[in-house]
C-alpha cells in the first residue's frame, strides 16, 4: 500500500484538495494535490509553515504574490 503524501513537510486542507508541501533545506521542492480525505499534517519546519501561510493568503486574495525560495 502506498502512503499518499508521505515525505511531505506539511499537508494543508483547502476547499478543493489537500496540498502536500515538500521542502528540502531552505527551498520549496514541490506541491502535490492529494485527495480530499487525505490526512492533514502540521508544518514540520519554518519553511513549510511559511508556504502554508502564503497559500492561505492566496486563497483569500488571488492577487497575493508568493515570495518563496524554489528549487
Amino acid at each position: 500500500m502506498i502512503d499518499i503524501g508521505s515525505g511531505c513537510s506539511a499537508r494543508l486542507a483547502t476547499p478543493f484538495a489537500v496540498l502536500g508541501i515538500r521542502t528540502a533545506g531552505e527551498s520549496l521542492t514541490g506541491i502535490e494535490y492529494l485527495p480530499q480525505g487525505a490526512a492533514t499534517l502540521a508544518p514540520v519546519n519554518r519553511l513549510a509553515e511559511r508556504v502554508c501561510r502564503q497559500i492561505e493568503r492566496y486563497l483569500d486574495d488571488p492577487g497575493f504574490r508568493f515570495d518563496l525560495p524554489l528549487d
